[in-house]
């Protein structure tokens, strides 16, 4: 083949690609120290390229909360969603039920006032816990959970005055996830925001990828580059490199596991499947 022929025919196999490729709308993080964000889209990102590398990953241009990434995803201005699952939500929306971080996000440390530690030192049951309130957002589902469990709840739409509520002392304690919690306690150290020393809230939860409702083919091909990840160990490489240093400075085994029922978990969520799940097991970090 005549070489600027070969050339032409190559050329227009690229921009056919490049025209094929599919932009996959992600929404952007909360704020530009939130990096809880980089772990679930190197993860996403390395799935849909596994799986179909036609997709592109790509951010939402403007930044949205969490019920506003909902609602752009019912309406398919947004793509895919990481969240943690209820009911309601996977009544909305199609979950991908393969737990991003093993249940991690049901392991909650509690941010406090460290003058209130002495406090916490007298607590190692939920009927205690009630005597003091918590902070949450209004729509998340741990404060569902929080309530169902006879807790005291204060809640607020916005992230940041979230903080402001625990620092004005209007609530006493902010349960985290071990992955959360010590970047923000960082930023509020100045505010006198500690992290509490001996108790550990845990229930039972799974943060998934969520698609709309009609989008069924991107669910399966997210659930079949994240089930590739699993089988060639990537997955679990990426979940340890991300989230171990986290676990081992929240020494769960030496803490108070308060454990805490959750109602609005879903009957189809795989508990059954150990492997999915993370435990406290420190021989494994």
């Amino acid at each position: 083949m005549d070489k600027s022929l070969l050339f032409l025919v190559l050329c227009c196999v690229l921009q056919f690609n490049t025209a094929q490729a599919e932009n996959i709308y992600y929404p952007p993080p909360l704020s530009e120290w939130d990096k809880r964000q980089n772990y679930p889209i190197r993860l996403l990102g390395r799935a849909l390229a596994l799986s179909d590398p036609s997709l592109k990953l790509t951010q939402f241009a403007e930044q949205v909360g969490q019920d506003k990434a909902l609602n752009m995803l019912n309406s398919g201005q947004i793509d895919v969603v990481w969240t943690m699952t209820n009911k309601q939500r996977e009544a909305l929306y199609l979950p991908i039920r393969i737990p991003i971080v093993k249940g991690l996000s049901g392991w909650r440390l509690l941010l406090i006032k460290d003058e209130h530690q002495r406090i916490f030192d007298t607590i190692g049951s939920v009927n205690q816990l009630s005597l003091f309130k918590a902070v949450q957002g209004e729509s998340w589902p741990d404060t569902q959970i929080l309530r169902a469990n006879q807790l005291r709840v204060i809640s607020y739409e916005g992230y940041d005055q979230l903080f402001e509520i625990l620092i004005n002392g209007e609530a006493q304690y902010f349960p985290r996830s071990v992955f959360e919690i010590w970047e923000e306690a960082l930023t509020y150290s100045k505010q006198g925001i500690a992290i509490e020393k001996n108790l550990v809230l845990q229930y039972p939860t799974a943060l998934y990828f969520f698609v709309n409702s009609r989008e069924d083919v991107l669910a399966k091909k997210i659930e079949q580059g994240l089930n590739m990840m699993r089988e060639n160990g990537e997955f679990d490489d990426l979940f340890m490199h991300t989230f171990g240093p986290a676990i081992l400075k929240a020494n769960l085994l030496q803490r108070t596991v308060i454990r805490l029922e959750n109602p609005s978990l879903p009957k189809e969520t795989p508990l059954q499947d150990k492997t999915l799940w993370y435990q406290p097991n420190m021989d494994r970090w």
